[in-house]
């Protein structure tokens, strides 16, 4: 695409005020004019002229909740996600684990018990006889709990006469050794912290795989929460201008320190890399039984989940993060591609309490702006997925719709991925919109996504990703 150019024939979604327009102007890298017929005002006369044959803009999509560097750190593990049996897990992780270059941890994501068809919990043992003598690190589909092996917790001091960690739980087997399941980061992340990082030019390569996946999605800005290795590989990136999107980081509370020492304040940083807050866990996740509970897991023996960081100990962060002008985001996910997924799991363990989940109805009813996200890898980088996971609330092709009360409007779903991260960073004055002085941050649709059929928005696909005005994906339809 030239570098000022005359979108028209299409409909541009601004989201001003449910403002839709059917042209669009861009001069090097920004938005210069929303309006109508714009390929014939004088003063765009010298400006190319892009036919859009009837298909949606919209502005660029934001992922709201991601872990980005750990998205692109994942593709170098192997994936356990959609795996129905214990068996079959143990299997890929033995081809994986004799595929690997010798001296290489075993590290894996994607497990979830819970949806096996034969539910069990796999323990260290299993692990062992798969592995090969390498030390194994397998993240549950949630990364809130970890399966490793019995040479990885030789590199702890975990033991039968360890107590759970505050925050934190040790599985153990009947005669009280740890079993090889850790719930929660104080649990895990001194073993975690201890798995030696790809080689530099493996993550390069993984993080371009990453960016490619995101623009394919229309993906131009993620919220990131990634540990201090994620900082530092992403701030390198930013130095030399090679984020491929533009990222709002949010470090965790453990940086804190760091942050103060250098006076890290709110909102440094640059277009495509800068610091909005900090990120807290207050409890833990679904899938592992450990998101924090008034009322017991169905079937458990008293297990409410696990309080991660006190409200006490929250409000000291709160406190210490105010001073440098950072916000706190802390973890009670919501995300809409997480409903369909959870259906089942809902229904399992919380019963009739499950209709206080994914309340995104009730939220806005309250009018508090929602930002969606995918907490990716948890689930796929697909905001256009979470789109329709918001409006059907059903898996794809199923006719089972969790509490449709609940379900939002497509308009509504579509704020949630555009203007509501931007308002949650504090950037709805230059994000968001599709006005003029925005920048040219837009995708294109083949379709008009806000005025279909719910089940047809899952088949909606992304034609064109332009982030500052540069073309960073064009489908083949496409002649730009």
């Amino acid at each position: 695409m030239k570098s000022r150019a005359v979108l028209y024939n299409g409909r541009v979604l601004t989201q001003a005020d449910g403002l839709v327009v059917g042209s669009m102007a861009v001069s090097r890298g920004s938005i210069a004019a929303v309006g109508h017929r714009l390929e014939h005002d004088p003063d765009f006369r010298r400006f190319a002229r892009i036919d859009l044959r009837g298909r949606t803009i919209i502005p660029g999509l934001v992922d709201a909740h991601t872990h980005f560097f750990w998205l692109a750190k994942s593709l170098a593990e192997v994936s356990l996600d959609g795996i129905d049996s214990l068996d079959k897990c143990l299997n890929k992780i033995k081809r994986f684990a004799d595929s690997l270059p010798r001296g290489r941890w075993v590290v894996g994501n994607g497990l979830l018990p819970a949806g096996f068809r034969k539910p069990v919990e796999p323990d260290r043992i299993m692990l062992d006889r798969v592995t090969g003598g390498r030390p194994a690190f397998i993240f549950y589909k949630d990364s809130h709990s970890a399966w490793v092996n019995s040479k990885a917790l030789s590199f702890t001091q975990i033991d039968s006469a360890s107590p759970d960690p505050p925050g934190g739980r040790i599985e153990r087997l009947p005669d009280g050794t740890p079993s090889g399941i850790l719930r929660e980061a104080p649990a895990y992340l001194e073993l975690y912290r201890s798995i030696p990082p790809p080689p530099k030019r493996e993550m390069d390569r993984f993080y371009r795989r990453a960016l490619e996946t995101a623009y394919r999605k229309g993906v131009t800005g993620v919220h990131s929460f990634d540990g201090p290795d994620g900082f530092t590989y992403l701030a390198d990136l930013a130095e030399k201008e090679k984020t491929g999107v533009r990222i709002n980081y949010y470090p965790p509370a453990a940086m804190l320190p760091q942050l103060e020492k250098t006076g890290t304040r709110y909102g440094i940083g640059t277009d495509f890399f800068r610091i909005a807050g900090v990120k807290v866990f207050a409890d833990g996740a679904l899938s592992s039984q450990s998101a924090l509970c008034f009322h017991q897991y169905t079937g458990s023996k008293a297990n409410f989940g696990i309080e991660v960081t006190p409200a006490a100990e929250i409000t000291r962060t709160a406190r210490r993060a105010a001073r440098l002008g950072l916000p706190c985001a802390i973890h009670a996910s919501m995300q809409p591609s997480h409903c369909p997924a959870d259906i089942d799991l809902v229904r399992t363990f919380w019963g009739k309490q499950g209709a206080n989940a994914y309340a995104f109805g009730s939220v806005l009813d309250k009018k508090i702006p929602l930002a969606f996200g995918s907490d990716a890898p948890i689930e796929a980088l697909d905001p256009i997925a979470g789109i329709a996971a918001a409006v059907r609330r059903a898996k794809p092709g199923s006719r089972d719709v969790f509490h449709p009360e609940q379900r939002l409007y497509a308009t509504e779903a579509l704020h949630a991925y555009t203007v509501g991260p931007a308002l949650a960073a504090g950037q709805e004055h230059c994000r968001g919109y599709l006005l003029p002085g925005y920048p040219a941050d837009f995708v294109v649709l083949d379709r008009a996504i806000t005025r279909i059929a719910p089940a047809r928005i899952y088949h909606t696909r992304v034609l064109a990703t332009v982030i500052a005005g540069k073309v960073r994906y064009c489908h083949s339809s496409l002649k730009w």
